[in-house]
């Protein structure tokens, strides 16, 4: 069952991410771009190649999150229905976890960001000279025609 439900959600997170990408693509061709963003396209291409998939992602954490919930709730509810004490004492790792979580966001986070950043901007380079070396190699073959 769990590789039917793999198979299934890679499918689908998978045709969302194409299609997510394929309608932000013609929507960028289809745009009349401001000069200063022309320059920058290579940040464009960046952002739909590695953000596409970050909206399919949040869609497709919904499913996971609701049954992971479901469980936890279940697993405290027969906890509860054993032993009381027991139940009640596994409630104290909460404010740890919520202690982690919060830390995490605060500290370590923001460091992924920051490399994130980095890696963005070399990606958005990498593009606009690629982008720069086939519009010398379209401008020397027209001018080899003419």
């Amino acid at each position: 069952m769990t590789v039917v439900t793999g198979y299934i959600t890679t499918k689908l997170d998978l045709a969302m991410t194409l299609d997510f990408r394929s309608d932000l693509s013609s929507r960028r061709s289809d745009c009349r771009w401001p000069i200063t963003i022309q320059r920058r396209s290579g940040m464009v291409i960046y952002i739909i190649n590695s953000m596409a998939g970050s909206a399919t992602s949040v869609l497709m954490t919904v499913l996971p999150l609701a049954q992971n919930s479901l469980t936890l709730a279940g697993m405290f509810w027969i906890s509860l229905r054993l032993n009381r004490k027991l139940a009640l004492l596994s409630l104290s790792v909460v404010p740890f976890l919520y202690y982690s979580v919060g830390y995490y966001s605060k500290h370590i986070r923001q460091r992924l960001i920051t490399v994130q950043e980095h890696g963005r901007r070399k990606l958005s380079i990498i593009h606009e000279a690629d982008l720069d070396a086939s519009r010398d190699r379209r401008v020397r073959s027209r001018g080899l025609r003419a």
